[in-house]
């Protein structure tokens, strides 16, 4: 029987164990220690397969092999090629090299990103099992230790919302049942007793009542141990790649999300296929009418330079077109949050869990504690038949008068029902006040007795534990249970609701940080496209070359994912109502912000183009016996198009018709950081970058031209932000959403003002007093 059970195990039913040093390490060189090894983290050559994975970048290393491989081929017979590739040093695999130069950087980035998240995610997991602790009775005390610290021959004292660390067997069962559908299935509860189905197992839940457990396998050996080590994983790993099952019930919304974000870049990479081949189409067949109908022409090898040149020019369409910055822009706002949060007391156990908040539309707390600011205060009183009010001074407790057997009653009470299980914690550095864990509660009615002249050491020498084996006891609301921790997505390291409101803000940042980016990106992206298209057409070239429109995509994006999804949150991210689950990526002031600003930009750029020589007073790039050659003409259309791009940087800080994008810029030194680097080195390409860019120098006064341009795009923000946003404004997505252009007005019960026109689930609401608190 038991009895025998734990003679063999050289330990005490009631006492427990020793808790020598000694018979410890006898243990766990006998059984083994009570964790699972982790598998080796990826390495960081793993992680760089991984990122090329993606389909855009898979997008590139094609364009990237096609424009270095055509860069080289050169066939002879055409006299004008002859003359023009001398004279420019034949620069065409700068192409191919800067996009093979921009995947290495990607994925450089993403394998970083991602090496550094895991060794995050591994120090946050190493935190969360130091601070998971369990109570064991050893030298007939119970203490709290670490659940890698249990050993074989421990007693364990178990209760309602406890995840068994390891396997064991009853030695006393108050209404003991067991969730053991991890296991089996099975979802009806499991009833233990010691001579009824005694034996509990690792991984599963205690439901209801409380009692006692003898372990007797731990780690590998114990049921959860041996399932991982037959699926030849382990929690780490389950963890890391963000499946647990514990995410279920996000993982529709998650799926979802993702989708969204995966169809958005496939539409832009079949919009983006579909004008580079009608690009390349146009080019084809208007060369084809000049040379062999007008001209009357025969085929030469000669001309397959001309079709290189033409193809060269639709890959890099395709390529501009491609949103490649959004995966990064999304992990780069998502690590971010989760780093700030830390410093919020917002633990993040599942990465994903940022980017949900934003989406919250309710916060529901259980009834224990305190919400705002982590103290409880005794406002009223009901003890010896008598009703005392107003007692929130606490000068007063001194008129209120507690009959001698009334207290001796409450002493009792509080003595017998409560477990002392506390202790501080040594500081980890210097000038840092030691930590108290334990039962905050009951420690607290404790000491609530030794302040009022009691002795709970007295009381509980009068009533030893072994009196109440037998008595059938009740528990309900136990805070912080193993059950809620282990599906929780952010855990509360001070326990504050404070720091809820701030995982909140910081959700919904990441929604608006990832939003602002794409606003930026889908505005580059449509000009340099259709001035690509349009200038092939009318001109046979491309007013932007390869480099520079490689240099506007992938060099400013990957900068302006950085610059943007790094913003601070603040406080009106609060007086806006949260983003509905089915709300789209691109909502419809987004949608207006980009068409606006795109079309004012080509407009500008066509300007330019087509009536520039003239007001500038400068030669023409147009002809085609100078298309090849750098000039003031096409390098004043790039360098005005990257301060209209840079200037409109400013203006996507702001993605909800705000007139002042300037608020808040130095709160950032990234963004205002970013932007003058940006600036200075489009100076340098512009002034020194010669043939590899395709450039030359402009005088003081094109680059005030180009700079008026640039800041145009600021005043040009205010007039869009006047135009109405109409249902008949397109949208990428489903759903609709409410855009509040006010602080929302929240009346009773959370019920907004404006409810009448609301849908459900657009109201942010706040239900109960209590906070949740884990212990």
């Amino acid at each position: 029987g038991l009895s025998g059970l734990a003679q063999k195990l050289k330990t005490h039913l009631i006492h427990g164990l020793s808790g020598k040093d000694a018979d410890l390490s006898i243990r766990l060189a006998a059984f083994g220690r009570n964790e699972i090894p982790p598998k080796p983290p990826k390495t960081f050559l793993r992680l760089m397969m991984d990122a090329l994975q993606d389909v855009t970048l898979v997008i590139l290393i094609i364009c990237a092999c096609i424009s270095f491989a055509l860069s080289f081929y050169h066939p002879g017979g055409d006299t004008f090629e002859a003359e023009v590739k001398p004279k420019e040093a034949n620069v065409e695999w700068i192409e191919g090299a800067a996009i093979i130069i921009a995947v290495i950087v990607v994925v450089l980035v993403t394998a970083f990103n991602d090496w550094t998240k895991e060794r995050q995610f591994r120090g946050l997991q190493s935190k969360i099992e130091l601070d998971q602790k369990f109570n064991v009775i050893r030298e007939n005390s119970v203490r709290q230790i670490p659940i890698k610290d249990i050993v074989v021959g421990d007693i364990c004292q178990i209760k309602y919302g406890d995840l068994l660390p390891a396997d064991g067997v009853v030695v006393q069962s108050n209404d003991l049942k067991v969730d053991e559908s991890s296991l089996t299935g099975e979802s009806d509860l499991i009833k233990k007793h010691e001579s009824r189905d005694p034996f509990l197992l690792s991984g599963t839940h205690i439901m209801e009542g409380s009692g006692k457990m003898l372990v007797l396998a731990v780690g590998e050996h114990s049921q959860t141990g041996m399932i991982f080590k037959l699926l030849g994983a382990t929690k780490e790993e389950e963890v890391t790649t963000d499946k647990k099952p514990s995410e279920s019930k996000n993982q529709n919304n998650e799926i979802a999300d993702a989708d969204a974000k995966e169809r958005l870049i496939k539409s832009g990479s079949a919009k983006g296929m579909t004008i580079a081949i009608m690009t390349v189409l146009v080019l084809l067949i208007r060369f084809s009418i000049e040379e062999f109908i007008q001209r009357g022409e025969r085929w030469n090898n000669k001309y397959w330079s001309r079709f290189v040149r033409y193809l060269i020019t639709g890959i890099t369409v395709l390529v501009v077109a491609v949103p490649e910055g959004l995966p990064l822009a999304v992990t780069i706002s998502l690590a971010y949050a989760v780093k700030k949060m830390m410093h919020d007391n917002n633990l993040v156990r599942h990465l994903d869990a940022c980017e949900t908040m934003g989406n919250a539309t309710a916060i529901c707390s259980d009834k224990t504690g305190t919400l705002t600011t982590n103290r409880m205060t005794v406002v009223q009183i009901y003890i010896g038949e008598k009703h005392w009010k107003n007692v929130e001074n606490p000068n007063k407790a001194k008129e209120i008068v507690v009959p001698a057997k009334t207290k001796e009653i409450v002493f009792e009470g509080i003595a017998v029902n409560s477990s002392y299980s506390s202790k501080l914690l040594p500081p980890p550095e210097r000038e840092v006040l030691a930590k108290q864990v334990g039962n905050k509660t009951e420690c607290g009615l404790l000491g609530f007795v030794g302040v009022l002249g009691g002795s709970y050491d007295e009381i509980r020498t009068r009533y030893p534990e072994e009196r109440f084996v037998h008595v059938y006891t009740f528990n309900s609301g136990i805070q912080g249970t193993d059950v809620a921790k282990e599906a929780s997505d952010i855990i509360l390291v001070d326990d504050n609701f404070n720091s809820i409101v701030k995982a909140v803000m910081w959700g919904r940042n990441v929604y608006d940080s990832i939003a602002k980016f794409l606003q930026f990106q889908l505005t580059v992206n449509v000009v340099a496209v259709f001035c690509a298209f349009i200038g092939a057409c009318i001109v046979k070239e491309s007013p932007l070359r390869a480099v520079q429109m490689l240099w506007v995509n992938l060099i400013m994006d990957t900068l302006a994912s950085l610059a943007l999804a790094t913003e601070v949150p603040t406080e009106e991210l609060l007086t806006r109502l949260p983003y509905g689950r089915t709300r789209p990526l691109i909502s419809r002031t987004m949608m207006k912000n980009i068409l606006g600003h795109a079309i004012y930009q080509l407009g500008v750029m066509l300007f330019i183009l087509f009536a520039g020589p003239t007001v500038f007073d400068m030669d023409d790039g147009r002809p085609v016996d100078s298309v090849f050659k750098p000039s003031e003409h096409f390098t004043m259309i790039f360098n005005v198009f990257v301060l209209m791009t840079l200037f409109n940087e400013i203006n996507c800080r702001k993605i909800h018709g705000e007139q002042n994008v300037f608020r808040g810029i130095f709160t950032n030194p990234i963004f205002y950081g970013i932007w003058v680097v940006t600036f200075v080195v489009q100076i340098v390409l512009v002034q020194y970058g010669s043939v590899a860019f395709s450039c030359v120098a402009l005088t003081f006064e094109q680059w005030m031209w180009c700079l008026f341009f640039g800041v145009t795009v600021l005043l040009w923000n205010q007039i869009v932000n006047l135009i109405p946003v109409t249902h008949h404004m397109p949208k990428w997505g489903a759903g609709e959403v409410y855009e509040p252009n006010s602080p929302v007005d929240l009346g009773p019960e959370g019920q907004s003002r404006q409810g009448a026109s609301l849908t459900k689930g657009q109201i942010l609401w706040l239900r109960g007093i209590t906070r949740l608190q884990t212990q």
